[in-house]
């Protein structure tokens, strides 16, 4: 897969302006690929959804054929199993002579699905295909991934501003007394909780800006761009941040498009109403694709 996305990086590059006018580095464009390559080397995880369906109490029987509760559009056996659910117990009872694996390639039986401490089960694997069941706001739900899916050949990045010093700016970080939850909007339309551990205070066009910003950084941000230029659902970025309160580097050029922008089988949180920008932050990835 990696050919795929050395031709989107290669697009990136070419579509930044003049880097004379904008007195940018050579080095700090090589430094900007590098963090779109180690992005998109994560992200054939989207591009290869298929699916993400809500399991109900009962038979979730799935596979090819149509008169599956759960039908998957894929090269699979026409029923591959069913996922019984009673409340919080899962149950997976897959056909006969379907062979299906665990990420050993270990053949896969009857079981008791056993959920971790995110509310995932293990991943199995059917030809092409491999799934999980995860767990959202309370509900639970089986989601599919297929190799093969030809979004993974035909999707060839997303366009990005022109590098530009001006989204370079010096900030201060200051640790929350206690991590603060809140909850927040998702794209599946339910609200989650999400713990946020500081805030960074940032000054851009002559006027001060703050940020809530989660554990290791993660941080997200809407800006008068968000469902015009970039994606609707804003856009991501991670900060490194002081051990102790103090100054911190935010780099908008690195703002990145969260998985819901390359699929529709995603579950992204969305940027809380604190960390909504007044202007427009024309830098990092846009929402058209080349």
């Amino acid at each position: 897969m990696k050919p795929i996305f050395i031709v989107c990086f290669l697009f990136l590059i070419s579509c930044k302006t003049d880097t004379k006018i904008l007195n940018i580095s050579p080095e700090y464009e090589l430094e900007i690929s590098k963090h779109y390559e180690n992005l998109n080397n994560g992200r054939i995880n989207y591009l290869e959804l298929i699916g993400l369906h809500k399991l109900k109490n009962g038979d979730n029987t799935f596979g090819k054929s149509k008169d599956n509760r759960i039908t998957l559009e894929a090269n699979v056996s026409e029923h591959i199993g069913n996922i019984i659910k009673k409340d919080s117990v899962l149950e997976l009872k897959l056909d006969t002579d379907v062979k299906v694996t665990t990420k050993n390639d270990v053949i896969a039986n009857n079981q008791i699905l056993i959920l971790d401490e995110y509310g995932n089960s293990n991943t199995f694997y059917h030809n092409s295909i491999y799934w999980q069941i995860i767990t959202r706001s309370g509900d639970l739900y089986l989601r599919v991934w297929d190799k093969s899916n030809p979004y993974v050949t035909a999707f060839k990045g997303f366009k990005t501003y022109p590098l530009n010093k001006k989204y370079i700016v010096n900030g201060t970080f200051e640790y929350f007394e206690t991590e603060k939850s809140e909850e927040i909007e998702t794209k599946l339309g339910k609200n989650t909780t999400t713990s946020f551990i500081g805030k960074v205070t940032f000054r851009i066009n002559g006027n001060e800006h703050s940020l809530d910003v989660g554990s290791n950084g993660f941080t997200m941000v809407s800006d008068e761009t968000s469902g015009f230029e970039t994606y609707g659902g804003g856009r991501y970025i991670y900060l490194e941040l002081p051990k102790e309160n103090g100054k911190v580097k935010i780099d908008f050029n690195k703002l990145y498009n969260p998985p819901c922008a390359f699929s529709d089988y995603t579950t992204c949180p969305l940027p809380t109403r604190q960390n909504i920008v007044p202007f427009k932050l024309e830098a990092g990835e846009k929402n058209k694709k080349h």
